[in-house]
């Protein structure tokens, strides 16, 4: 098991030859652009929030009008993926990268949490 760097992988493809190897490669893709839904879905309210409270700028708080969807942030997300992308030494960088800003932010957050906690008794 040492040896092998993707032990799932080497396991499935012993159990049920190339198939197993194909299924966990779909899996683990299902399982990525799961992930993927979830963050820019999530993401983008963040700053469109922040836009419609006047905290950052107001084009970024605008939404579609048909579909309803903060256009401008979306928009101002996919910016600034495709810089991560293009500026990145490959992926392991940018999954470092968004691992430690999202501990980041989960720390502020639990600050913030304490801080309105302490000021509301």
């Amino acid at each position: 098991m040492a040896a092998n760097a993707n032990i799932g992988a080497v396991a499935l493809e012993r159990a049920f030859g190339q198939s197993g190897n194909l299924l966990l490669s779909t899996l683990v893709m299902i399982s990525t652009l799961g992930i993927l839904n979830g963050v820019v879905l999530t993401g983008v309210r963040v700053p469109y929030a922040m836009a419609h409270d006047k905290i950052l700028f107001s084009g970024l708080g605008r939404l579609h009008p048909r579909t309803g969807s903060p256009v401008n942030a979306l928009l101002a997300q996919g910016i600034f993926s495709v810089l991560v992308v293009i500026f990145s030494d490959g992926f392991a960088a940018i999954a470092a990268l968004f691992v430690a800003v999202a501990w980041f932010f989960y720390a502020v957050t639990f600050a913030g949490l304490l801080v309105l906690q302490w000021r509301e008794r």
